[in-house]
């Protein structure tokens, strides 16, 4: 019976403190906007389908699923893997975030945004680099 109860902690211990078992833990990078107006933001990514990557700074072809940030607000970009796996995925050491004014989306196509680059920043940031930043980007 002892060994039953010592086998039991450990496999409860060991299935709640391994992230392997974790299918429902993400990964946040937290997104500031202190600026005056709404802006939206886009991680380039490698999948689903890969968007072009630095030192390549153009958009993706297809309007790209955007994290929209409303005034003096925080929001967080959620990934469900490592961030080690995503700068593994990506063929340089740097992770591209685009800048939109949500009124330039509203106005203007997908097309139109992107053949006329119409973006307010671009971050081009490393692992190390994010992790400096305590894993946030604060925009301005």
């Amino acid at each position: 019976m002892k060994k039953f109860i010592i086998l039991l902690v450990f496999i409860t211990v060991f299935l709640t403190g391994c992230d392997w078992f974790a299918m429902d833990k993400y990964y946040s990078i937290c997104f500031n906007n202190n600026s005056e107006n709404s802006i939206a933001a886009y991680f380039t990514r490698p999948f689903p389908e890969p968007d072009p990557f630095y030192p390549d700074t153009s958009l993706a072809v297809k309007k790209p699923n955007l994290l929209e940030i409303p005034i003096n607000e925080k929001r967080y970009w959620n990934i469900s893997y490592e961030y080690k796996y995503l700068f593994d995925a990506i063929p340089s050491d740097t992770l591209s975030v685009f800048i939109f004014h949500t009124d330039t989306l509203n106005k203007y196509s997908w097309d139109e945004v992107r053949d006329g680059y119409k973006i307010l920043k671009r971050y081009d940031l490393s692992l190390d680099d994010l992790k400096g930043m305590d894993w946030t980007i604060t925009y301005p």
